[in-house]
């Protein structure tokens, strides 16, 4: 079961309740920097989607998330980049397409991309009195 989400990140998408989630603890920090031991390609990745983590919600707790996204990107680029260069092994298009669906899986988790931020909600109609009448209510 996932951990439960964080007040700040309920209301970035419209979900909190007062009477349900009142009780439950606030973001525990900041994101920070990137780890020491990420390679550049993936702290690039890190300090180009820092502020864009930090206003989804992202926090202190989330960093090894954070640091498993910026790892797979990273190998993904990696890989790109060998097969632009002229290797064109199966076993690289196979590292190609394992390290760009990790990424996306992590980044999903992370709110990246506008689909996984965000909820569409629609507002109904409100129905006419000839509507409520034919459907009993």
């Amino acid at each position: 079961m996932p951990a439960a989400k964080s007040i700040e990140n309920l209301k970035l998408h419209g979900t909190f309740r007062k009477d349900r989630h009142a009780q439950r603890p606030s973001r525990t920090g900041t994101l920070g920097k990137p780890s020491s031991w990420l390679d550049d390609t993936a702290k690039r990745w890190w300090l180009d989607h820092a502020a864009q983590l930090t206003s989804n919600g992202v926090g202190a707790g989330d960093v090894s998330l954070v640091e498993s996204a910026a790892t797979w990107y990273s190998i993904w680029r990696g890989t790109l980049s060998a097969i632009e260069a002229g290797d064109g092994e199966y076993r690289t298009w196979c590292r190609l397409s394992m390290a760009w669906k990790a990424f996306a899986a992590a980044a999903g988790k992370l709110g990246i991309g506008p689909a996984d931020r965000s909820r569409i909600r629609s507002v109904g109609k409100s129905k006419t009195n000839l509507e409520k009448f034919l459907n009993n209510g």
